[in-house]
C-alpha cells in the first residue's frame, strides 16, 4: 500500500510531492503513517472515529481519498513552507485543529471517485510485484 501512496501522491499532488522531496520529507511515509493508524491519533477523536465508521463500512480506500484530500485541502500552504520544520509544524497543527469532518469527508467522497480506480490498478500491480521478490527471495534462501 505504501507503493501505492506514492504513485498517487505523485500523481494527484505532483507539485506537493517535488516540494516536500526538495524539503527532504516524505510524504509518502508521512501519510503511510496515517493509514496505519486510521488516523485515530492523527486527528481529533470525533472526526477519526468518522474515519474509522466510514473505512469498515467502504474499505481502506477510504483511508487513501482521505489523506489526499487533506493534504490537497493544506496544499497552497504547504508550498508556501520554505523548510521541513515550518512544514511539519503546519501539518501538525492543521491535524490538530481538523474538527470539520463533514468538510473532509466531503472532499474525500471526491478525491474517492477520482482515484479509486486507479487506487485498485496500483495496489494489484504493486502487490503482483511484491510477490515476484518473495519468490526470488525463497528461491535464494532456500539453495
Amino acid at each position: 500500500d505504501m507503493r501505492a501512496l506514492g504513485e498517487l501522491l505523485k500523481a494527484e499532488l505532483p507539485a506537493l510531492y517535488e516540494h516536500c522531496s526538495a524539503l527532504y520529507l516524505n510524504l509518502e511515509m508521512m501519510a503511510g503513517h496515517w493509514l496505519l493508524v486510521y488516523f485515530i491519533n492523527i486527528f481529533p477523536p470525533p472526526v477519526a472515529l468518522r474515519i474509522l465508521e466510514i473505512s469498515m463500512a467502504e474499505g481502506s480506500d477510504v483511508t487513501f481519498a482521505v489523506a489526499l484530500a487533506f493534504l490537497r485541502g493544506l496544499e497552497a500552504e504547504l508550498l508556501a513552507c520554505d523548510d521541513l520544520h515550518e512544514l511539519s509544524q503546519l501539518v501538525r497543527i492543521r491535524q490538530a485543529g481538523m474538527y470539520d469532518a463533514d468538510a473532509l469527508l466531503h472532499q474525500t467522497r471526491v478525491q474517492l471517485r477520482r482515484m479509486r480506480s486507479n487506487l485498485r490498478i496500483l495496489r494489484a500491480w504493486h502487490l503482483g510485484d511484491l510477490m515476484k521478490h518473495e519468490d526470488e527471495m525463497d528461491r535464494v534462501l532456500c539453495r
